[in-house]
Protein backbone atom coordinates (compact mmCIF):
# COMPACT_ATOMS: atom_id res chain seq x y z
CA UNK A 1 0.00 0.00 0.00
CA UNK A 2 1.61 3.24 -0.73
CA UNK A 3 1.46 6.23 1.33
CA UNK A 4 -0.01 9.36 0.50
CA UNK A 5 0.02 13.08 2.40
CA UNK A 6 -2.81 14.85 1.79
CA UNK A 7 -1.91 18.91 1.30
CA UNK A 8 -4.74 21.06 2.01
CA UNK A 9 -5.70 24.58 3.42
CA UNK A 10 -6.71 24.41 6.79
CA UNK A 11 -6.64 27.78 8.01
CA UNK A 12 -9.47 30.53 6.54
CA UNK A 13 -8.60 33.08 4.53
CA UNK A 14 -11.97 34.30 3.31
CA UNK A 15 -14.32 36.72 4.33
CA UNK A 16 -16.98 34.43 5.53
CA UNK A 17 -17.30 32.65 8.28
CA UNK A 18 -14.19 31.48 9.56
CA UNK A 19 -15.26 28.44 11.66
CA UNK A 20 -17.40 27.16 9.24
CA UNK A 21 -14.21 27.86 6.43
CA UNK A 22 -12.29 25.78 8.72
CA UNK A 23 -14.83 23.34 8.99
CA UNK A 24 -15.32 22.47 5.09
CA UNK A 25 -11.29 22.58 4.78
CA UNK A 26 -11.07 19.85 7.43
CA UNK A 27 -13.95 17.91 5.66
CA UNK A 28 -11.67 17.98 1.98
CA UNK A 29 -9.25 16.88 3.57
CA UNK A 30 -11.37 13.81 4.99
CA UNK A 31 -13.56 13.27 2.02
CA UNK A 32 -9.76 12.94 0.26
CA UNK A 33 -8.37 10.86 2.84
CA UNK A 34 -11.32 8.42 2.47
CA UNK A 35 -11.16 8.12 -0.99
CA UNK A 36 -7.74 7.13 -1.26
CA UNK A 37 -8.43 4.62 1.70
CA UNK A 38 -11.05 3.26 -0.44
CA UNK A 39 -8.51 2.95 -3.58
CA UNK A 40 -6.34 0.81 -1.54
CA UNK A 41 -3.99 3.98 -0.45
CA UNK A 42 -2.53 4.67 3.16
CA UNK A 43 -3.48 8.27 3.59
CA UNK A 44 -2.33 11.21 6.19
CA UNK A 45 -4.51 14.18 6.44
CA UNK A 46 -3.32 16.73 8.50
CA UNK A 47 -6.08 18.35 8.32
CA UNK A 48 -7.42 15.98 11.31
CA UNK A 49 -4.45 17.03 13.77
CA UNK A 50 -6.60 19.77 15.98
CA UNK A 51 -7.72 16.46 18.23
CA UNK A 52 -3.80 17.30 19.41
CA UNK A 53 -4.97 19.98 20.91
CA UNK A 54 -8.18 18.49 22.25
CA UNK A 55 -6.09 16.75 24.83
CA UNK A 56 -3.55 19.11 25.67
CA UNK A 57 -4.05 20.45 29.51
CA UNK A 58 -3.81 23.70 30.62
CA UNK A 59 -0.93 25.84 30.08
CA UNK A 60 0.04 22.95 27.42
CA UNK A 61 0.71 24.37 24.04
CA UNK A 62 1.26 23.47 20.62
CA UNK A 63 2.66 25.63 18.52
CA UNK A 64 1.69 26.65 14.90
CA UNK A 65 5.78 25.78 13.85
CA UNK A 66 5.64 22.59 15.35
CA UNK A 67 2.57 20.94 14.12
CA UNK A 68 4.07 22.44 10.16
CA UNK A 69 6.99 21.14 11.10
CA UNK A 70 5.37 17.66 11.77
CA UNK A 71 3.28 18.06 8.70
CA UNK A 72 6.75 18.68 6.69
CA UNK A 73 8.41 15.79 8.45
CA UNK A 74 5.70 13.29 7.73
CA UNK A 75 5.90 14.41 3.71
CA UNK A 76 10.19 13.97 4.04
CA UNK A 77 10.35 10.36 5.59
CA UNK A 78 6.96 8.88 5.27
CA UNK A 79 4.90 9.96 2.02
CA UNK A 80 5.60 8.37 -1.09
CA UNK A 81 3.62 10.84 -2.76
CA UNK A 82 1.46 14.01 -2.30
CA UNK A 83 -1.91 14.95 -3.15
CA UNK A 84 -2.56 19.21 -3.27
CA UNK A 85 -6.31 19.72 -2.52
CA UNK A 86 -8.06 22.64 -4.48
CA UNK A 87 -7.94 26.00 -2.71
CA UNK A 88 -4.08 25.58 -1.47
CA UNK A 89 -2.90 28.77 -3.22
CA UNK A 90 -3.46 31.13 -0.31
CA UNK A 91 -2.01 28.11 2.12
CA UNK A 92 1.62 28.43 4.14
CA UNK A 93 1.55 25.15 5.18
CA UNK A 94 0.77 23.38 1.72
CA UNK A 95 3.59 25.53 0.03
CA UNK A 96 6.04 24.12 2.66
CA UNK A 97 5.23 20.34 2.23
CA UNK A 98 5.30 20.78 -1.90
CA UNK A 99 8.69 22.52 -1.50
CA UNK A 100 9.61 19.64 0.78
CA UNK A 101 7.77 17.36 -1.33
CA UNK A 102 9.79 18.61 -4.31
CA UNK A 103 13.43 18.79 -2.53
CA UNK A 104 12.84 14.85 -1.65
CA UNK A 105 11.71 14.19 -5.03
CA UNK A 106 8.48 12.99 -3.84
CA UNK A 107 6.06 13.36 -6.65
CA UNK A 108 3.22 15.75 -6.24
CA UNK A 109 -0.31 15.53 -7.74
CA UNK A 110 -3.19 17.61 -7.90
CA UNK A 111 -6.06 14.95 -8.37
CA UNK A 112 -6.22 11.27 -7.07
CA UNK A 113 -6.46 9.92 -10.80
CA UNK A 114 -2.73 10.60 -11.03
CA UNK A 115 -1.97 9.37 -8.39
CA UNK A 116 -3.86 6.18 -9.27
CA UNK A 117 -2.26 6.09 -12.77
CA UNK A 118 1.35 7.12 -11.34
CA UNK A 119 1.52 4.18 -9.07
CA UNK A 120 -0.21 1.60 -11.32
CA UNK A 121 2.82 2.25 -13.59
CA UNK A 122 5.41 2.37 -10.38
CA UNK A 123 4.02 -1.22 -9.44
CA UNK A 124 3.94 -2.69 -13.24
CA UNK A 125 7.85 -1.69 -13.61
CA UNK A 126 9.02 -2.68 -9.67
CA UNK A 127 6.73 -5.13 -8.52
CA UNK A 128 6.81 -7.66 -11.84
Amino acid sequence: MHRIFICGAITPTGPGNHAIEYLMNVRAGVAAANALILAGFVAYCPMIDFQFFLSLYPGEEISEKVIRECAVSFVEHWAEAVLVLPGWEESKGVRGEVTAAIKCQIPVFYDEMGITKHFEAYDLIYKH
